[in-house]
């Protein structure tokens, strides 16, 4: 199995290259990711920002793509936490959910974490483990 995983701006690119080519992996783990490219670029977007950033282009795929049939069979977590610094992350994460679950994508496991879950390696330290341990049975 061939996973693409990460967290904050490495969950970014787990996302961005498992969605870009499902072709090459299996799935992905993505942890406190903000899944739009325009962030970085104070709200410009061009041919290449929009081809990075998931949660755009994913919006505009149809649902019959090719490519979604392979995010169906695929393993895809993204996880989040609900507390210090996780504002706009949670709310990617939550774009993402509604993308996918309206793609069809429903084999996507989302999980919201609590409150006393901040953007910080401790909690990432936890959540690899274990949502790795799930993602290889």
């Amino acid at each position: 199995m061939f996973l693409t995983a990460g967290c904050s701006m490495g969950g970014f690119h787990a996302a961005n290259f498992f969605f870009r080519r499902p072709d090459i992996f299996n799935g992905m783990l993505a942890l406190s990711g903000l899944y739009h490219a325009s962030y970085g670029f104070d709200g410009y977007v061009d041919d290449l920002v929009y081809a990075n950033s998931p949660q755009d282009f994913l919006q505009n795929m149809p649902s019959h793509h090719p490519w979604m049939d392979q995010y169906r069979r695929s393993k895809i977590v993204f996880c989040v936490g609900q507390g210090r610094w996780e504002e706009d992350l949670l709310w990617s994460t939550r774009q993402m959910d509604r993308i996918l679950k309206e793609k069809g994508v429903n084999n996507a496991w989302f999980d919201y974490w609590g409150f006393d879950i901040d953007h910080d390696w401790p909690f990432w330290r936890r959540q690899l483990p274990y949502f790795l341990g799930r993602l290889l049975e």
